[in-house]
C-alpha cells in the first residue's frame, strides 16, 4: 500500500524503514510539506505542538485514514480530548492512535526478539484494520484498547512507560498476553521452532550467493528468526569425505 509519513524524525523514519522492508511504498514528508493524495494511510509523527502547522502544509489529506503516533511532550491543544482528536478534526477520516508508546531506538531490534512485542492502539472502526496490519508489518503484535475515546489514555501512559525506562536504565519492549498464551509459550506449545541450515561444499558464483543472502536474511528476521551461528568451519565433512572449507 501507499503510506505517507508526516515527520522525518526518529519515529517516522524508523517506521518508514520497517514498512518499506514489508513491501509498502512510503513517502516521507518534512517541514516543507507535500502531497498525500495517493496515500492509503497517513502516519502523523511530528511534535505535538506542531500538528496543525505540519498538516496544513500537506495536500490531499481530506478523509484519509490517519494513524497518530504523537505524544504531548511539546504541549497540546486543550480544545481536543486528545492529540488524535486534533488530527481527526483536521483530516476528517478514520483515525487510530498507535506507536506512541514504542521506543524508536529499538525498532531495528524487533526481528531479534523471540516473541513479538505488543503495540497498543485505540482506533475508530474505519482505521482499526489498518492499525492492526501496519503494527504486524512493523513486527509488533497489535493489542486494542478500544475506540478513539481511549486515545488520551495512551498519551497519558507515555509518562508511565518513561518512568519504567528510566528506572530500568533504558528503553524496553512491552508484551501483553492472555494467561493461556503465556502458558502455551512457556510449555513450548505456542511457538514451534524450525531451523534453517545452509551448507556449501564450494561456491561457484559468489555474486549469486550474495544476492541470496541479501534476500533471505531480511525475510528470516522479519518472521521472527535469528542467526545462531555463521561462518566457515575449520574442516568440513560430507559423505565421509573430508575437504577444506570453500
Amino acid at each position: 500500500m501507499d503510506i505517507t509519513v508526516i515527520g522525518r524524525g526518529n519515529v517516522g523514519g524508523a517506521l518508514a524503514r520497517l514498512w518499506e522492508r514489508a513491501g509498502h511504498t512510503v513517502t516521507a514528508v518534512g517541514r516543507d510539506g507535500g502531497d498525500a493524495s495517493d496515500a492509503d494511510v497517513v502516519l502523523v509523527a511530528v511534535p505535538s505542538g506542531a500538528i496543525a502547522n505540519a498538516l496544513s502544509r500537506v495536500r490531499g489529506l481530506k478523509s484519509r485514514i490517519a494513524i497518530d503516533a504523537t505524544n504531548a511532550f511539546a504541549g497540546r491543544n486543550e480544545e481536543y480530548g486528545s492529540l488524535a482528536h486534533e488530527v481527526k478534526a483536521i483530516v476528517g477520516g478514520p483515525v487510530a492512535k498507535a506507536f506512541n508508546l514504542q521506543h524508536s531506538a529499538l525498532y531495528d531490534r524487533i526481528g531479534e526478539q523471540r516473541v513479538r512485542p505488543s503495540n497498543l492502539y485505540a482506533a475508530e472502526d474505519g482505521a482499526r484494520q489498518m492499525a492492526e496490519q501496519l503494527s504486524r508489518d512493523a513486527g509488533f503484535d497489535p493489542v486494542s484498547v478500544g475506540g478513539l475515546e481511549h486515545a488520551r489514555a495512551l498519551e497519558d501512559a507515555a509518562g508511565l512507560f518513561g518512568a519504567i525506562r528510566r528506572a530500568g536504565g533504558g528503553p524496553h519492549f512491552h508484551r501483553f498476553a492472555k494467561p493461556e498464551e503465556l502458558r502455551n509459550h512457556d510449555q513450548g506449545q505456542g511457538t514451534p521452532k524450525a531451523y534453517w541450515i545452509n551448507t556449501f561444499r564450494s561456491v561457484s558464483d559468489p555474486e549469486r550467493l550474495a544476492e541470496y543472502v541479501k534476500l533471505a536474511g531480511p525475510v528470516m528476521r522479519e518472521s521472527g528468526g535469528r542467526f545462531l551461528a555463521r561462518g566457515q568451519p575449520a574442516k568440513s565433512y560430507e559423505s565421509g569425505v573430508r575437504s577444506a572449507p570453500s
